[in-house]
């Protein structure tokens, strides 16, 4: 089953076949005389705020609710009171107030609006919010058919099982018949209850029954239709499945492996081959068929189906067929559904668990219950999803950790290894858990292996019970034996053979013998993301290669020395995309040595590491020579090293002792300084990262210090880490500056010792001239 053992699909095709859906919404968009909008998270930032703008002005200020129509009294209030708390609004703004109040006080009997006003109360963290919604939940689960309305349509062909459903009419008493989208509704209650923990007398039995009817009424073809039997839709197919997951959830919590079960992998089948076809803004479901895509979505962990990045391509569609007012199809409840796609559909991804060829799922609830945890401790909802390797790696920044498990070896090639390095390169941390804590097995003996072919030059040790990372958050009793490997400035790759997975897949963080493993996870997310800044799905820290009219060509040397003199191989490459696609200014980096170094070609050269810098004689003499011809280096300590900042600022001062007549001592660099104070370009404080605050006096001026030869810095020295900064992502034992902040500096230092005073800059750029020293 594809819950158990994976998606065995094709997922790269053409971008005309990935993006139809989207590409129609564009082109219907360009053909009402405006430009197409792409995916960007600033895009859809804006279109979150004006929905919620439009569903304020639908607010009925003097009764403290949304009107409702066709029925449903309480329905519309419950719905817009949800999207716009999953939005980010408090529950303590005076409208919302208001409406919550007339919310707890309205008598409701309709499913759809008792399944929509349970999520709102799951939602409020208050005991009156709990007790709301234990109060709804009873009332849907004693609704449930619980025999067969042999009444029912006999027109339908096959058999009719009624029982597990819920009809329009909710009343707490069972009632016969039903369809399946209601019947979405009410388990979408009774599922905010059991995410909250809260209590239902039989929950059990609804489940289970529930559970039956999707089994018992899927379509030959593996979809569901509105009745049992009817022709399969994309909308009770994504019914169908977000139920089948919750259920599936709820009955076999305490399961160590998975469960077989058909069903869903038929359903997914179906899903993958047909879910875009009703992406598309005429959809007269439009709304409330993307809100079932998000719940499928973010049920199953996957961000494809079939070869499609669901939250992309929907989140597309939606804005570029949203109307000037923020509305979509002018009404409060598409309106209020699309909100909830495009605010729940990208909450942030904290674990992509990898896909790769061997038992990589062998436990596919884990990550689920883990995340579910982990959202309700820090009241912050966070997902997972699964990746594979047949996809860029610009396609797996969505988290910062890749999990990667199993009992017996992975089986990487070459180019599975180079994108596993590439990722961790580029920001990113690998969890390797062996299954069944079985030390010395086929997994654990092969991801040995494979880490000392991603990372050749670091050896993988002990964590030591003092590590940051056992106590990042929590204190657990009982600690996790790690191994970790480090480029010395922070953790690439985290290796356990204590089976965390195990509690994980069970949910056992009710058990105090158990919690230490979801503890444990909790203090790898906070280490990992220093502290929990993460990025939303479908946004990522790597800039991509755009075409631009460059200003300048600038040659940066990158120095290579005896020594970890490139802990961040991709720092640079960041860089220089930022520097052509922000300012327009062309890098070209190469590594040199010492003895290449030419102040004509090279303007600049950087060092940067962790160890103390070794350089011979010759080499020495070669970097004096570059910097009386009037190159300038630039050294930064990576992650803030002493022992670097120490080497590099007694190198700094034998280099420009002489050359500039006096003992070479350095200088802090002022913030008046023309360096920062390029026109256009002016730097007026900066930010330190967590780790550094507490070490640092002033936390608005850099700490830069420089050698001045002739009256031009010649030589930085930094003892705060810039080279992290560059890679762009969180680092919990940084000292340094902030990732913007470190382009920042860096920016400003390299155009200063290029020439440039001013931004843009319309003239060439002038050399300083020097003289070769005596």
């Amino acid at each position: 089953m594809r819950i158990i053992r994976g998606y065995s699909l094709v997922l790269l095709v053409s971008a005309a076949l990935l993006w139809a859906p989207t590409a129609t919404a564009q082109r219907n968009r360009k053909a009402r005389g405006k430009e197409p909008i792409p995916f960007s998270g600033k895009a859809v930032d804006r279109a979150i705020e004006n929905a919620k703008k439009y569903l304020w002005s639908q607010y009925q200020d003097k009764e403290g609710r949304w009107r409702s129509s066709g029925g449903y009294p309480g329905g519309y209030t419950a719905l817009a009171a949800y999207a716009l708390l999953s939005a980010g609004e408090s529950p303590q703004k005076a409208e919302m107030k208001r409406a919550l109040e007339w919310l707890e006080k309205v008598k409701m009997v309709k499913t759809y609006s008792l399944g929509l006003r349970a999520q709102v109360w799951a939602a409020l963290p208050t005991a009156q919010g709990r007790k709301l919604l234990a109060k709804d939940a009873r009332q849907l689960c004693n609704s449930i058919c619980r025999k067969k309305d042999k009444d029912k349509d006999k027109k339908v062909r096959g058999p009719l099982s009624w029982y597990g459903t819920h009809g329009y009419v909710s009343n707490g008493k069972a009632r016969p018949g039903g369809d399946n989208s209601n019947t979405q509704f009410g388990i979408l209650g009774v599922w905010a209850a059991a995410r909250q923990n809260v209590e239902i007398p039989k929950s059990r039995e609804y489940w289970e029954l529930v559970y039956k009817h999707w089994c018992k009424t899927q379509n030959a073809d593996g979809g569901w239709g509105y009745n049992p039997h009817n022709v399969s839709k994309a909308t009770m197919t994504a019914a169908g499945l977000a139920s089948m997951f919750v259920a599936f959830d709820n009955i076999h919590a305490d399961c160590d492996v998975n469960t077989e079960d058909d069903t869903l992998e038929k359903a997914l089948t179906w899903f993958e081959k047909n879910f875009d076809k009703a992406i598309r803004p005429t959809h007269n479901y439009y709304g409330y068929y993307l809100y079932g895509v998000e719940r499928v979505g973010l049920a199953c962990g996957y961000k494809y189906f079939g070869h499609k990045n669901w939250y992309k391509l929907g989140a597309t569609s939606l804005l570029n067929s949203q109307q000037a007012n923020g509305a979509w199809k002018q009404n409060l409840v598409d309106t209020s559904f699309a909100l909830l796609f495009l605010t729940r559909g990208r909450n942030p991804v904290l674990f992509n668990r990898l896909k790769y060829d061997g038992d990589w799922n062998n436990r596919s609830r884990a990550l689920a219950n883990l995340t579910r945890w982990i959202s309700r401790k820090f009241e912050r909802k966070v997902n997972w999803q699964i990746i594979n390797l047949k996809v860029p790696v610009a396609e797996w920044h969505d988290a910062p950790i890749l999990l990667i498990t199993g009992s017996k070896k992975p089986n990487f090639s070459d180019e599975a290894i180079g994108k596993l390095r590439k990722f961790v390169h580029q920001g990113g941390m690998i969890l390797s858990v062996a299954e069944y804590s079985d030390k010395n097995s086929a997994f654990d003996e092969g991801m040995r292996e494979y880490y000392s072919k991603i990372f050749p030059r670091y050896k993988m040790v002990k964590l030591p019970p003092d590590h940051p990372i056992h106590n990042a958050h929590f204190k657990p009793k009982q600690k996790v034996e790690l191994e970790g490997i480090s480029n010395g400035v922070r953790l690439l790759a985290v290796h356990t053979t204590e089976d965390l997975h195990l509690p994980w897949q069970k949910n056992e963080h009710a058990d105090e013998n158990k919690i230490y493993a979801f503890q444990a996870a909790a203090n790898l997310f906070f280490f990992a993301t220093d502290h929990g800044s993460l990025r939303n799905r479908g946004t990522t820290h790597w800039p991509k290669e755009t075409p631009f009219k460059s200003m300048r060509t600038i040659n940066v040397a990158r120095i290579k020395y005896n020594g970890n003199w490139d802990p961040e191989p991709l720092a640079w490459e960041r860089f220089r995309l930022l520097m052509g696609g922000k300012w327009r200014m062309k890098l070209t980096v190469r590594t040199v040595t010492p003895e290449q170094l030419q102040a004509s070609e090279y303007p600049v050269a950087v060092m940067t590491g962790t160890t103390e810098i070794m350089f011979t004689d010759v080499q020495k003499r070669a970097l004096k020579a570059y910097i009386a011809a009037g190159g300038t280096v630039i050294m930064d300590a990576a992650g803030g090293s002493k022992i670097f900042a120490g080497s590099a600022t007694d190198l700094a001062s034998e280099l420009t002792g002489e050359l500039s007549g006096g003992d070479g001592r350095l200088c802090r660099l002022p913030m008046f300084s023309p360096v920062y104070q390029i026109k256009g370009l002016k730097i007026a404080s900066v930010r330190y990262r967590r780790a550094a605050k507490s070490r640092i006096s002033s936390l608005t001026h850099p700490r830069i210090r420089v050698a001045i030869i002739k009256g031009r810095p010649a030589v930085f020295v930094s003892a705060d880490d810039l080279t992290t900064g560059l890679v762009g992502v969180p680092c919990f034992t940084c000292i340094g500056y902030t990732p913007g902040t470190s382009v920042e500096l860096m920016r400003n230092m390299v155009l200063y010792a290029a020439g440039v005073r001013k931004y843009p800059a319309s003239a060439p750029i002038s050399r300083p001239t020097t003289q070769p020293a005596s």
